[in-house]
């Protein structure tokens, strides 16, 4: 179970590790089926807020930016999605419960695309305060239907309609 890997007290994450195991696994026991991800987005804006990040929001499409901006240099997008998939019959476990087994995590979405999203935001969190990169700014997104691309209707598309430039 996840929980043999989350602080014995009960106390915050006290790694990265932690944090990301905690995120993930709280990912996959929220259901987030395609165009039904509300709860996965609230999830995300609150674990970003906790850590100090003004996340906006359009619709269940999330995105931050990180605080040191020049337009002179690239912006670099950090980007995936938290919706899933309806679960098919022939799971035979509970999808939405979060397993630790031989340092894998599986459950539904996690791997397409929670444990992406989760590297992501960490490493969002590690480089928005920093102005030494080589970059202009870093934006996090985490965007809501990923299933929409033969459709024309790409989330991202969207954020940066609601954002203006996401740079």
């Amino acid at each position: 179970c996840i929980d043999r890997l989350s602080r014995m007290d009960g106390g915050p994450p006290v790694t990265p590790l932690d944090e990301a195991i905690d995120l993930l696994a709280a990912l996959i026991r929220t259901p987030s089926f395609s165009r039904e991800e509300a709860a996965t987005a609230d999830l995300l804006a609150r674990w970003l807020s906790e850590r100090g990040v003004d996340a906006a929001r359009k619709g269940n499409n999330l995105w931050a930016r990180s605080a040191s901006h020049d337009e002179a240099k690239p912006t670099v997008m950090l980007c995936s999605h938290h919706d899933t998939v309806r679960p098919v019959s022939s799971w035979e476990r509970d999808p939405f419960d979060a397993l630790v087994d031989e340092e894998r995590i599986t459950g539904l979405g996690s791997n397409d695309a929670g444990g992406c999203l989760v590297a992501l935001c960490l490493v969002f969190l590690a480089l928005r305060e920093r102005g030494d990169l080589p970059v202009g700014r870093v934006v996090d997104v985490a965007s809501a239907i990923a299933e929409g691309v033969e459709r024309g209707d790409l989330p991202i598309e969207r954020v940066e309609h609601a954002a203006g430039d996401l740079a």
